[in-house]
């Protein structure tokens, strides 16, 4: 049987975590600078409208290898990118024309919903490899004890025939 590995400290999970924390935030910030400079270095947001669903690459990818947590924060600064260097007036947070606000709106709401959906697919994906591993533990216990048996009733009728 294979040997399952130890539980960490309390202690352990908390620095854990905040390191998950650190690791996806900077992910998500990476993510966001990359699309936002790729866009305005090409100049691509005047001549392509629909440009900012790059970003949602971004979005889908953290979702489903980080978590929710990657996912919302670069939907997050994602919007705000968009908004305060590709949108005129350029590097301010005034978006003057109703349609520019009704896209970030849409963005904002269809970057979230991916990655609440990214995220539970990827919740369900490591349960199920959970569940697998236990239904294969679960197995190996089962069968080990049998073998065992066998050779132990084996031992004990050729001793009955030896005497």
């Amino acid at each position: 049987m294979k040997q399952i590995g130890r539980i960490p400290s309390p202690e352990e999970r908390a620095k854990l975590h905040w390191r998950r924390y650190v690791n996806d935030s900077l992910l998500a910030l990476g993510g966001g600078v990359l699309v936002t400079s790729l866009i305005s270095a090409g100049h691509l947001y005047p001549r392509i409208p629909t440009i900012s669903l790059v970003y949602l690459l971004v979005v889908v990818a953290l979702a489903s290898t980080r978590g929710l947590y990657a996912a919302s924060l670069a939907s997050l600064l994602a919007v705000l990118a968009f908004d305060y260097f590709l949108v005129p007036p350029l590097y301010t947070f005034v978006v003057s024309k109703f349609e520019d606000l009704l896209t970030l709106s849409v963005f904002l709401a269809t970057a979230v919903i991916t990655s609440q959906l990214a995220s539970a697919q990827r919740r369900s994906a490591e349960e199920a490899r959970g569940r697998e591993r236990e239904t294969r533990l679960l197995y190996e216990q089962a069968c080990g004890p049998i073998p065992f048996a066998k050779r132990w009733r084996a031992a004990n009728l050729n001793r009955q025939k030896q005497r």
